[in-house]
């Protein structure tokens, strides 16, 4: 029997599903992707791009008409499975091939993140 899931992380995430985009810190070549979630101090992204861990990368979204553009850092990264990756191209129009965990380098203002708990 399976036990209550116990929330690991420090500052709790949101799930707010929306657009964005993401770029390596070194790189201009950007790739839309779709945030799954959302903290104070990271995310999680679906996206094609195959980051490494460790690798900075910049999330660019938008909050009630504001560009929000974050440095993070990759903490994972994992295939999509294949059940999981059907039901997102079926169920969001999504064609995605990773799950990307970043770490943000500064926090979210509290603003901005009340902002997304507005948009929910």
């Amino acid at each position: 029997m399976k036990t209550e899931d116990k929330e690991r992380r420090r500052f709790p995430r949101i799930l707010c599903e929306t657009f964005a985009s993401i770029s390596r810190i070194d790189s201009s070549e950007k790739e839309e992707c779709y945030i799954q979630n959302i903290g104070v101090n990271g995310a999680m992204v679906f996206t094609n791009f195959e980051f490494k861990n460790q690798e900075k990368t910049r999330l660019t979204f938008q909050i009630n008409n504001e560009k929000i553009e974050k440095i993070a850092s990759v903490v994972s990264i994992r295939k999509i499975p294949f059940k999981r990756k059907e039901i997102l191209e079926i169920g969001k129009n999504l064609s995605c091939n990773y799950i990307v965990n970043l770490k943000f380098d500064q926090l979210l203002k509290s603003g901005e993140l009340e902002d997304m708990l507005n948009l929910l």
